[in-house]
């Protein structure tokens, strides 16, 4: 089990955000996505002892993790709203006050609304260990160990005229894989290898994200 504390904190620190209601969310036609989440890979090993605790993460644009994730969001959003790509400057760990700096320069402006999402830090349970954004997660016993895949992100609707958060939603999913898929570093891994890598983040299951979107009551 994990521990969503980073995602409890950001509540806490960001303030109550009303639930949107379903007045405001008829006149909510087209829908920005903003993808601040950036395009790196973390390989995150979480040991018996402190020592055996270690992360590299990996910048892989040509990958496509982010445009995978767009359309994974348009095929839950689309059959009920206009989805489309919008950007603006974000870091994948953004302050809600830095996203609303942010919408000055929003790409394209005017939409009814704006989903920006970023990345989120969890705990793995029992550790004071983090891990972000997207990659495997090797957690180490006495004698064996098993490897996962995730992705934990934040979901922040905002309306695209007050720029006012309508609605927050954060979701993690943590698949355990087969132990093989593991390397220390896609740097020195095989082609073989580092496919098997992306191949395991593009096939991660979109239950948690759907279940952000319903508590969204965007589905």
């Amino acid at each position: 089990m994990i521990r969503l504390i980073a995602l409890v904190l950001a509540i806490l620190v960001s303030g109550c955000v009303p639930e949107v209601t379903a007045e405001k969310l008829a006149t909510i036609k087209t829908i920005g996505v903003v993808l601040a989440v950036g395009d790196n890979v973390t390989l995150k090993r979480v040991g018996v002892t402190v020592f055996g605790n270690a992360e590299k993460t990996f910048y892989r644009p040509q990958w496509g993790l982010k445009r995978d994730l767009f359309m994974r969001i348009k095929s839950q959003l689309g059959n009920r709203f206009d989805v489309r790509e919008a950007m603006m400057p974000l870091d994948d760990h953004a302050a809600p006050s830095k996203i609303r700096t942010a919408f000055a320069e929003v790409r394209p402006p005017g939409l009814d609304a704006y989903l920006v999402v970023t990345t989120i830090s969890i705990l793995f349970d029992g550790t004071n260990q983090p891990y972000r954004g997207a990659g495997l997660l090797r957690i180490s016993g006495i004698s064996s160990f098993k490897v996962s895949a995730y992705e934990n992100l934040s979901f922040g609707l905002y309306d695209g005229r007050s720029l006012e958060r309508l609605s927050f939603a954060g979701s993690s999913e943590l698949t355990d894989v087969a132990s093989d898929v593991w390397v220390d570093s896609l740097d020195g891994a095989s082609e073989a290898q580092v496919r098997r890598v992306r191949e395991v983040l593009l096939s991660l299951p979109n239950e948690n994200l759907i279940r952000a979107f319903r508590r969204m009551h965007l589905e």
